[in-house]
């Protein structure tokens, strides 16, 4: 088990971490996992104690659904979202803008 912990803590500190959404499922489902301090304790058996950085990070959703993010390997993903209590792991990709009401597109209009 030691061998195994080592093989995977080593393996996931080569990776670079993205940005995942654990989701955990409605909010009244919630409260059979006592919120926040289940997602660390989540976080706590399944990171790296070295990688303890990351857990700074952590975004908690508790009003739409149940879950938080944090910035995992896809190893990392692939291990939460085989635990029960996680329905789902995906990442959450950074979208680019696409909008015809930013300040620059109404000066443009206005003649200012």
């Amino acid at each position: 088990i030691v061998f195994t912990s080592l093989i995977f803590a080593s393996i996931s500190s080569l990776q670079t971490p993205k940005h995942y959404v654990v989701y955990m499922g409605s909010p009244v489902e919630a409260d059979l996992h006592n919120g926040e301090a289940s997602y660390f304790q989540l976080l706590d058996t399944l990171l790296p104690r070295e990688e303890s950085e990351r857990r700074k990070g952590v975004h908690h959703y508790k009003h739409a659904f149940s879950g938080f993010s944090a910035m995992l390997t896809e190893e990392e993903a692939a291990a939460f979202s085989e635990r029960d209590e996680v329905v789902s792991v995906f990442e959450d990709p950074m979208l680019q803008l696409h909008t015809t009401r930013s300040w620059d597109f109404l000066e443009s209009l206005s003649g200012v």
